[in-house]
């Protein structure tokens, strides 16, 4: 019998090449015979992982964390060292992922002990800062995962905790190098594209975290759905930031993209029906605006004040027709095309829509140069766009026909800035 025992060492080779429930099968019997090795404790923590067994995978990782107090571990084989810490790590990634805190402090625990037990490991490292990230312990994941990229530069894993460490830390700006990084090594997996993302949205850079995660998400339904959610959630941070500054059609149009890539997202639906709510409960004083006057005709002032309050919804689909008509019935009135760019097309804060923007804009100050309200948005507008001649050339103007106005001092300090 003695001699027919499965040792950790001769049976590494062996259970590489078994399926994983035979792997399941094999550490169970090693534990059996050895039930305080460490090494066959981590590893059959793994396997059960690895078979999706989380219970199985938290009850081995209980007892791995009793073996590893106890002496003895450390005369182990290497090779039988970090199959033991490995499968630990990869059954307490498995456990921090969820939602039990028992599961939780189980996890971190045992990854102390794999630590110990096989401090070169890569992958261990990792698991390891995980741990202590859930613990907010920072400064020693910072530590661990900086290490654990110089022991293995090609780990796209330790690169991705290491930029997820960094964005916790509140230090986002270093964050970017090494998800990207990560992303590079691994460009098939997209968790790496969204811990970029993240970083991005942390350092204020939405619309650039949306661009990477739209390329990311797949040509077609059914999307990555990690990628879908963290695309929910940049509209969802984009949405609560819109709103808080008065731009309610913008937070309306972002949640509405926020949904179509991720349906299943609740927090974007939420705050969709509570300003769908808000906006309903204003439309019978908005369509007051429509009532014709003695004459039998709706006041084009009224008018555009009903379209401005489509358009301040992000109502553009039933706004269209009503500027179509405007545009029709006063082609040459500075006012009309002012507000149609400003109202119906800046307002949406899309690079097509700023760029629309520019031409309603440079038709109102062709009909009346001496209008400053379009020289105003104008040159605020090709600033963003990064034309600094004609920004500037527009801001001149600007100061030439509006210098008496509170805007005046933005316009001047543009202009005293070093061009781009």
């Amino acid at each position: 019998m003695r001699g027919r025992s499965l040792t950790v060492s001769a049976g590494l080779g062996q259970v590489r090449a078994l399926s994983w429930e035979s792997a399941v099968a094999f550490w169970d019997r090693a534990v059996a015979e050895k039930s305080r090795s460490p090494a066959a404790l981590g590893a059959s923590a793994g396997a059960r992982a690895d078979a999706g067994d989380r219970a199985g995978a938290a009850e081995r990782l209980q007892s791995f964390a009793e073996a590893t107090a106890a002496p003895g571990g450390a005369s182990l084989g290497a090779e039988a060292r970090r199959a033991g810490a490995e499968g630990v790590a990869r059954a307490a990634t498995l456990l921090l992922g969820g939602g039990d805190p028992r599961e939780k402090e189980t996890a971190v625990a045992a990854l102390a002990g794999a630590r110990d037990l096989a401090p070169e490991s890569v992958p261990t490292l990792v698991a390891y800062a995980e741990g202590r990230m859930v613990r907010d312990d920072l400064t020693e994941a910072l530590k661990v995962l900086e290490d654990a990229v110089k022991r293995d530069p090609d780990s796209a894993d330790a690169w991705d905790a290491f930029a997820r460490a960094q964005i916790l830390a509140g230090v986002p700006t270093e964050a970017l190098g090494p998800s990207l990084h990560a992303a590079g090594l691994k460009p098939r997996e997209t968790r790496f594209i969204v811990t970029y993302a993240h970083a991005l949205v942390a350092l204020g850079r939405g619309p650039e975290a949306l661009e990477a995660l739209w390329s990311a998400k797949g040509a077609a339904p059914p999307y990555d759905p990690l990628v879908a959610k963290e695309f929910s959630q940049t509209e969802l941070v984009l949405a609560r930031g819109a709103y808080s500054e008065g731009r309610k059609g913008q937070a309306r149009r972002l949640l509405s993209a926020g949904l179509e890539v991720d349906a299943g997202s609740r927090e974007c639906r939420e705050f969709l029906q509570r300003l769908d709510g808000e906006m309903e409960a204003e439309r019978p004083r908005a369509e007051k605006f429509l009532q014709p006057g003695p004459d039998g005709k709706v006041l084009p002032d009224n008018w555009l004040l009903y379209v401005h309050w489509l358009c301040l919804w992000g109502d553009y689909e039933t706004a269209r027709p009503h500027w179509d008509r405007m545009l029709k019935m006063f082609p040459s009135n500075e006012k009309v095309w002012f507000l149609y760019g400003f109202d119906f097309w800046e307002s949406r804060g899309t690079l097509d829509g700023a760029k629309e923007a520019v031409k309603a804009y440079r038709t109102a100050t062709a009909l009346k140069r001496d209008f400053p309200e379009p020289w105003n948005r104008l040159w605020q507008v090709l600033r963003n766009l990064k034309e600094d001649a004609e920004a500037r050339r527009a801001a001149g103007v600007f100061l030439e026909v509006g210098g008496e106005s509170p805007e005046a001092p933005a316009a001047e300090e543009f202009l005293r800035s070093e061009p781009r």
